[in-house]
């Protein structure tokens, strides 16, 4: 989706820019799914711009293709933090985030591990974590 060769200049041996599978998976789906007219990610280890494509046509309104920025850790003489120009719109900007989003971040909560430690994953009723309609009320409601 980006310049593979300029990302390849800063990881030259990255098995995960070699096979072209840097980044996560479920983010990658969620962006797919949601589609929006932008999408930011921190903590890529990188600065790295993209322009994904979407291949299939999306419901009204959504854009043919999201604009991707992923941002370095936040460290000194890295490039963590870049201003973001929104040109096409008119009236108040908002960043907001996705009720679904969140209302999956409440319901995993407790599979978070800030131990040095491997945690583990279910590997029974993963859709437990699916959001249902109380859940995205509960965050619009919050």
């Amino acid at each position: 989706h980006g310049c593979f060769q300029a990302l390849r200049s800063l990881y030259p041996s990255c098995f995960q820019v070699e096979s072209n599978s840097l980044g996560s998976p479920p983010a990658a789906e969620l962006l797919n799914c949601l589609r929006p007219h932008h999408w930011f990610s921190a903590h890529l280890h990188v600065k790295f711009s993209a322009l994904v494509k979407h291949t299939d046509i999306g419901e009204v309104g959504q854009p043919p293709a999201t604009k991707f920025l992923a941002l370095d850790k936040c460290l000194p003489r890295r490039q963590f933090l870049q201003m973001v120009d929104f040109p096409h719109t008119s009236g108040d900007k908002e960043l907001c985030y996705d009720r679904e989003w969140l209302a999956i971040l409440k319901k995993t909560v407790a599979l978070d591990n800030s131990l040095p430690q491997y945690g583990c994953m279910p590997t029974s009723d993963l859709w437990q974590y699916q959001p249902v309609q109380t859940d995205l009320t509960a965050i619009q409601d919050a």
